[in-house]
């Protein structure tokens, strides 16, 4: 029960400020120290973006973690009011009916007016509170100007931009990213959109997402190129086309192993890239990750709640992408990955860089005694990686993936200050991410990948 009046409520949820709040400051000014110009707020745009930047085709929402429901899956399956909160989005247990109707508008509110964006040719990046913390703003500010760029160079690389030459303040109709509709010969809502790290300037490092794509139907909707998982040969074919379209390759430079949960890793080298497509797929069943130190080739790995891990190496221009499931991690993937670095190309693991890509977080991976045994058995420090959570009147085991490999690539030599861990869980973020333990098996996957620039 609300212990506030209609009124004392109403003074209360008018005094949250909107606009010019402390974390849009931050983004505002370390944009503006790293020579980014945008507008704000602006009004003929959907959900009137806090930064625009259209030279970017890019608008930045800054979102408090509590109002849009950072990481709260608000899944009405199981009841309304049966949503866990997040670490950043404690929903209050007052009046929780109320928070939990407004929190999910403001979600399903968010995603409309992306959609809406991309329709209109926009990149759209969300930055939320957490990220802005004094021991992340850094890497979150770097990160957001990496992605811009990128942006940049790759719709240059493509194709020339035409504006139109009004102004802005002159145009009657909503302003659009740009005027061309077709994306190589594509609508431009089909563009993938994907998530992209900062591993240095002579690599591109990204996860793709479930936005964008050629509409590929139920739980492939709508990026999927993983041809092991049940979708159609042509929804496959066109995604290629548009992720090789976007990367500036050719379909056979974009290469992926048929996974199967083990610590095989891959070599690509000059003579693989002389096969043909039947043959590559046939040289590459039965791995879990792949390395190569050619430029050009795209090398990644398929997930949906498992763990992709992407590394790089500088000094002597190789990567590797691994494919990390509850399997791989116990046999310890990550570290047989570093050494085979180490082996094919003299790599060093203290000059690697490393990302943890997307995946399944400690909360929302539950397991068996037998999981649980298997890392206890494989001699995993149980009290940093484990926790017992309460499931009805018993108790189950969670198991954090991402840390556990972390803490093989740091076993491995890596400093810990070169592995970055992404925040996103896939089971909680079904919307945006696949994720098999929600989906089932048969359902997309997102794709990880890294390629250094020819």
């Amino acid at each position: 029960m609300d212990k506030l009046s209609k009124q004392q409520r109403h003074k209360c949820m008018a005094a949250i400020r909107s606009k010019d709040t402390k974390p849009e400051m931050i983004v505002r000014r370390g944009l503006w120290k790293r020579g980014f110009r945008y507008r704000l707020n602006h009004k003929r745009l959907p959900g009137h973006p806090d930064l625009v930047l259209r030279k970017y085709r890019t608008c930045i929402f800054v979102n408090g973690c509590f109002w849009h429901g950072h990481n709260v899956s608000l899944n009405i399956e199981h009841g309304p009011l049966n949503i866990e909160s997040s670490e950043c989005c404690k929903i209050p247990n007052t009046n929780r009916e109320f928070w939990v109707a407004k929190i999910r508008r403001n979600k399903e509110r968010d995603r409309e007016e992306q959609k809406r964006l991309a329709a209109m040719g926009w990149h759209c990046i969300t930055v939320w509170e957490c990220e802005l913390t004094p021991k992340k703003r850094e890497e979150t500010l770097e990160s957001i100007a990496f992605t811009l760029n990128h942006i940049w160079l790759q719709d240059h690389q493509a194709r020339a931009v035409t504006y139109p030459k009004q102004e802005e303040e002159d145009m009657q109709m909503p302003m659009a990213a740009e005027t061309p509709c077709q994306y190589f010969g594509f609508d431009e809502a089909m563009r993938p959109v994907l998530d992209f790290y900062n591993l240095g300037a002579e690599v591109t490092a990204f996860t793709t997402t479930r936005l964008g794509g050629c509409e590929s139907s139920g739980k492939y909707a709508s990026f999927n190129i993983n041809r092991f998982c049940g979708d159609t040969d042509e929804h496959i074919r066109r995604n290629r086309a548009l992720l090789c379209q976007r990367l500036g390759i050719s379909d056979d430079h974009l290469l992926m192993p048929h996974q199967v949960h083990q610590t095989r890793i891959a070599q690509v080298d000059e003579r693989l890239m002389t096969l043909t497509p039947t043959e590559k797929t046939e040289a590459l069943e039965g791995y879990d990750a792949l390395m190569t130190d050619l430029r050009g080739v795209c090398i990644g790995v398929s997930t949906a709640d498992c763990i992709p891990v992407l590394l790089y190496d500088k000094v002597h221009h190789a990567v590797c992408a691994v494919h990390a499931g509850w399997r791989g991690t116990v046999a310890r993937i990550c570290q047989k990955a570093v050494a085979a670095m180490s082996s094919a190309y003299g790599s060093r693991p203290e000059q690697l860089r490393a990302q943890i890509g997307p995946g399944i977080s400690l909360d929302s991976f539950e397991v068996g005694q037998e999981v649980y045994d298997a890392f206890r058995t494989a001699g995993f420090d149980m009290t940093a990686i484990s926790r017992r959570y309460p499931a009805g009147e018993d108790e189950k085991w969670h198991i954090d993936l991402p840390e556990c490999n972390r803490l093989q690539l740091i076993a491995a030599g890596l400093p810990a200050d070169s592995i970055s861990v992404s925040a996103v869980c896939t089971y909680r973020q079904p919307n945006r991410y696949f994720s098999a333990r929600r989906l089932g098996i048969n359902s997309g996957r997102l794709f990880t990948g890294i390629i250094m620039m020819a």
